[in-house]
């Protein structure tokens, strides 16, 4: 019984981040500072964490670091910011954050078809822990997913200041 309810559980709860991932994406947002520092700290410290994983090449780090980088910024000059009443808002440019679903998306299909389904995904990442969290495309796919987070906040607290 339990080999169905882990695979439906993880797949519901990948559709769920998904669908929140875009629907953050899409429209105006409004700016909560202690939300955006939060999620700064966050993916700071998962950056961190997968760049000085010892099993990762240094072109994989510079490339995801690159990609994320490249996206974030691209994303943060598409930003539109506002004020209204007070209070402030942000506009984010939509193809730069579905772009990044993407490649969240791309890395979960990658390793959904490498791994040969979710109980493989369970049955490998239970057995190896952080070691199991991919090869150079699948860690690639997912750094630069992360910098992209990293620089996209703190560009948003960048230009809400202006």
């Amino acid at each position: 019984m339990t080999d169905i309810l882990i695979p439906i559980a993880i797949s519901a709860a990948i559709f769920l981040l998904a669908y929140r991932r875009v629907r953050r994406q899409i429209g105006c947002q409004r700016l909560s500072l202690p939300r955006i520092l939060i999620r700064l700290a966050l993916s700071s410290l998962i950056g961190v964490f997968f760049i000085m994983l010892p099993t990762t090449s240094m072109i994989v780090r510079i490339a995801g670091v690159a990609l994320g980088a490249a996206l974030g910024l691209g994303s943060v000059l598409a930003l539109k910011t506002e004020r209204v009443d007070g209070e402030r808002f942000y506009t984010p440019n939509p193809v730069f954050g579905l772009l990044v679903v993407a490649l969240i998306i791309g890395r979960f299909a990658y390793r959904l078809v490498a791994l040969g389904g979710i109980s493989g995904m369970v049955r490998v990442g239970s057995a190896q822990g952080v070691e199991s969290m991919g090869d150079p495309i699948g860690r690639l796919l997912l750094l630069a997913a992360v910098i992209y987070y990293v620089v996209f906040n703190l560009g948003i607290l960048i230009r809400s200041e202006r």
